[in-house]
């Protein structure tokens, strides 16, 4: 956190803030970290997605918001079914034992 100082009028006003540039680095690599995960996982609840990157200094609200961005952001590679994220693509990189399973 960043800390801001104006004047007004002879006097001193504090303002506490996040750079906007900080801000945008820090959810484009939040992004790009879950959309990672979720690409490896094939699949996934938001609570398995955050549990899976654990260490994360990612709370599950972000986690569970940024899927529903990508969800809506790339409709054509990410889908979402009631509480369940999947990559589309996935079906590309099963290996032979996993289209074996009933």
């Amino acid at each position: 956190m960043m800390l801001l100082i104006a004047t007004t009028f002879g006097g001193i006003r504090l303002q506490s803030g996040i750079s906007h540039r900080k801000q945008t680095m820090d959810d484009r690599t939040r992004y790009e970290a879950v959309k990672s995960r979720l690409r490896a996982m094939g699949e996934g609840t938001a609570q398995q997605v955050h549990d899976s990157m654990e260490p994360t200094p990612y709370s599950i609200r972000e986690v569970e918001n940024t899927l529903a961005e990508m969800a809506l952001a790339e409709q054509d590679e990410f889908e979402r079914v009631r509480d369940l994220y999947r990559w589309k693509k996935h079906y590309r990189f099963r290996t032979a034992e996993d289209l074996q399973r009933p």
